[in-house]
C-alpha cells in the first residue's frame, strides 16, 4: 500500500490536510487478455511503411497502454528469427511482403525476456500460425493488380486533365509532362500485364496439381503362381485384390502405367 499526504492552506488561510491511499498489486503472469499469446492474420493485404503490399501477422493482444518492456521473437518457417518489430494497438506486428514464405510462423517471448514479462519460473509462451504460401501469394498478386489499376486510373485522369490544359495553349512544359505520364502509364500497363501472366501461371500450376491428385493408380495382388519368373521375365499371381484402374493384367503379370510419374512397387 502507498499513500500521499498533502498539507496546505486554502484561499481563506485555513490549514488543510489531504491524504490518498492506493494499493498496487503486481501479478506473475503474461499481460494479455487471457494470459496466452495468439497470432492472427489480416484478411487482406496492407501497405507497409515502404509502400509495398504485404501480409500482416499480429501477436497479442497485450494489455499494456505503451510498448511492453520486452520484444516478441518471430520465427519464420525457414528458421530465420526477427527479434524486434512494431508494436501497435496491443499487438506486435510482422509485415511479410512478396515473395512470401509459406509455412509455420511462431511468435514467442525469448528466455532472456522472461523476467521482463513477469513470468518468473515459467516456460516461454508461444503461438503459431500456418500461412498457405500459394493462396497468400495469389492474394498479394490480386491486391497488386488492384493497386496498379488504381494508379493507372489516376494517371489517366491526370493525363486527361493535362490534355485539357494543352488544348488551352499551355506551355511546352506541360506537353513534356503529358509525354512522361504516358510513358509511366505504358510501364504500369506492362507491369499489370506481367502480374496477370504470373497469376495465370500460378492458377495453371494449381490446376495441374489438382489434376495430378486425381490420377493416382494402384493395384494389389496375392499368391504367387510360381516362385520362378516366366520366359518373358514376368512374375505372375493367382489372386487380385484391388485394381480399380485396370492397369495390372493378372493373365500376363504385366502392369501398364497409364500416366507419367513415379511409381512404387512393394
Amino acid at each position: 500500500n502507498y499513500s500521499v499526504e498533502v498539507i496546505g492552506r486554502d484561499a481563506t488561510g485555513t490549514s488543510f490536510t489531504f491524504e490518498k491511499a492506493v494499493q498496487v498489486q503486481v501479478l506473475d503472469g503474461l499481460e494479455t487478455s487471457d494470459g496466452e499469446l495468439h497470432i492472427s492474420q489480416t484478411p487482406s493485404a496492407v501497405m507497409d511503411a515502404d509502400g509495398n503490399l504485404s501480409v500482416e501477422l499480429q501477436c497479442g493482444p497485450f494489455l499494456y497502454t505503451d510498448r511492453p518492456p520486452f520484444d516478441i521473437q518471430w520465427t519464420f518457417p525457414s528458421g530465420k528469427v526477427v527479434n524486434e518489430t512494431e508494436f501497435k494497438n496491443g499487438y506486435f506486428n510482422l509485415m511479410l511482403s512478396f515473395p512470401l514464405e509459406g509455412g509455420i510462423y511462431k511468435c514467442s517471448i525469448s528466455d532472456e525476456n522472461i523476467h521482463k514479462a513477469c513470468l518468473q519460473n515459467a516456460t516461454s509462451p508461444e503461438a503459431t500460425h500456418n500461412i498457405d504460401g500459394l493462396d497468400t501469394r495469389l492474394m498479394l498478386i490480386e491486391a497488386q493488380q488492384l493497386e496498379l489499376k488504381r494508379q493507372n486510373d489516376d494517371l489517366k485522369a491526370e493525363n486527361e486533365a493535362l490534355k485539357g490544359l494543352i488544348n488551352q495553349n499551355t506551355t511546352q512544359t506541360l506537353v513534356n509532362k503529358v509525354h512522361a505520364l504516358q510513358a509511366i502509364e505504358t510501364s504500369l500497363l506492362t507491369q499489370l500485364d506481367n502480374v496477370t501472366k504470373t497469376n495465370q501461371q500460378l492458377m495453371a500450376q494449381v490446376q495441374t496439381l489438382q489434376t495430378m491428385a486425381g490420377q493416382r493408380v494402384s493395384f494389389e495382388t496375392r499368391n504367387l503362381a510360381s516362385a520362378t519368373p516366366g520366359a518373358d521375365g514376368a512374375i505372375k499371381f493367382t489372386t487380385i485384390i484391388t485394381n480399380p484402374e485396370g492397369a495390372f493384367n493378372l493373365t500376363n503379370g504385366r502392369f501398364v502405367a497409364p500416366h507419367s510419374g513415379v511409381y512404387y512397387l512393394v
